[in-house]
This record gives C-alpha cells, structure tokens and sequence, in this order.
C-alpha cells in the first residue's frame, strides 16, 4: 500500500509539474495573440502593420499548436507506418524547421554527413520529431550563440547521428534523470520536459539507443543510433540496394 501511494504521489507530482509547464509555455503566446487582436480591433492600423500583426497571431499560435502535438505526439503512437529513411536527408530537412526558431540567429551548424551512411527503418514524421528536439536543444544550450556540429556515420553495424554543442553540458549530478517524462533544466515557460523523453521513446521503438556525453572542452554530444534496414526493409518495405 505504501508503496502504491508513493507511485500515485509520484504521478500527480508529475501531473503538476507538466500542468505547470505547459501553463507557462501557452500563457505567453496566448498573451501576445490577445495583445494583437486588440490592436488589431481598433481598426486604425495601416495595411502593413495590419498584415505584420496577422502573421503574429499566426506565429504565436501555430506554437501553441506544436506544444499540443507533443503532448499527443507523447501519449499516443503516430498513425504512419515506418519506412525506409536516409538519415542525411532527414538531418537536413529537420535542421530546416529548426534553424526558423529565434534561438539559432547566432548559431553557426557543421555538417559532417557521411555519403556512404546506410538507410535506416522508422517513421519519418516521428523522425523529424527527434532531429529537431535535438537541434533545439543544442541551440538553446547556447543563448549567446555557438556551433553545432551535426555528423552521421556507420559505427559497429549501425547508423548514428551525432548533434554536439559549445553549451555548459549535463550536470552530473542529473544525468540519470536527462531521459524522464516531466524533467528539463529549462526555466518555467521554456520547456515541458518532454522533449527528451519523447526523442528516447522513438529510438528505442525501432530498435536504436539514444544516448549522451559530455564534451571534453565543453559542450555535450547526443548520439542517435539505429540498426541499418535489411534487406525487404522490414514489415514488407525495400531494403537499401545492396545491402
């Protein structure tokens, strides 16, 4: 009994710090589209301003729209069906949604992708999810700015996917806790904690690991690794030619 209590305790807790987060996260933005209708309700604004203010409605909410989709993307399985995927080109088209985000004004990516990196099994959307929670990560870990070095290669049979930054790195003191649901070391307002989470779930669904390190000089790397798709590309897909 008191061990199921301490399980319950432990999931309301949970429940308050998400509640708590996600509070903050919509709060803002919330705040700046009510800001802007009311300027916007006035009618006195020229045509220019009148198209600025519209487009930051839509900015501010299609943010509140992604914090949805995580919380979703979290509780629930995607829908797609996984598919043979070339992880350079997933990078790519990740670090392009990414790189829109404010935090990435001063930061400066490295691209390291190997040409002869083999073709990997997932779902693409979920994919895309974990490339970005990546670069953000790394991004955010630098506010006055820094490199990104992004690195694919084939290590002992499979695919990895190396994101490293110039951050202040992983407390030791937290490593053990970096992958739980509902842990960030972001400030009230900046993160959920799920972000993480969420990337370890999907890895570990097709069979990859997830895992980090810190930098010698500074800095952290995080390193998704996945098995290369076999030949018939599993559940019936094509494999990668060759292989």
């Amino acid at each position: 009994r008191n061990q199921e209590q301490i399980i319950q305790s432990g999931k309301l807790a949970a429940i308050g710090e998400l509640a708590a987060g996600v509070a903050h996260e919509i709060g803002n933005p919330l705040s700046a589209i009510s800001g802007y209708a009311q300027m916007l309700s006035k009618g006195t604004q020229p045509p220019d301003t009148v198209k600025e203010y519209s487009r930051e409605i839509e900015k501010e909410a299609g943010f509140i729209e992604r914090i949805i989709e995580d919380l979703l993307d979290f509780a629930r399985p995607s829908a797609e069906g996984p598919t043979v995927l070339d992880i350079n080109e997933m990078a790519e088209s990740a670090m392009k949604t990414a790189s829109a985000h404010k935090a990435f004004s001063k930061v400066e990516v490295n691209w390291n992708l190997s040409e002869d990196a083999p073709l990997v099994f997932a779902n693409r959307k979920e994919m895309l999810q974990v490339c970005i929670n990546l670069f953000m990560n790394a991004a955010q870990s630098m506010p006055g700015g820094g490199e990104i070095n992004v690195m694919t290669c084939i290590e002992s049979g499979n695919v990895s996917l190396q994101v490293s930054d110039r951050g202040s790195g992983v407390d030791e003191k937290i490593t053990g806790k970096i992958f739980d649901p509902f842990f960030t070391t972001k400030p009230p307002g900046v993160g959920t904690g799920l972000g993480l989470s969420i990337c370890y779930r999907i890895v570990e669904k097709y069979k990859g690991r997830l895992t980090f390190h810190n930098r010698r000089n500074g800095g952290t790397t995080f390193t998704v690794s996945l098995p290369k798709a076999e030949r018939g590309g599993g559940n019936g897909a094509p494999g990668p030619e060759g292989q």
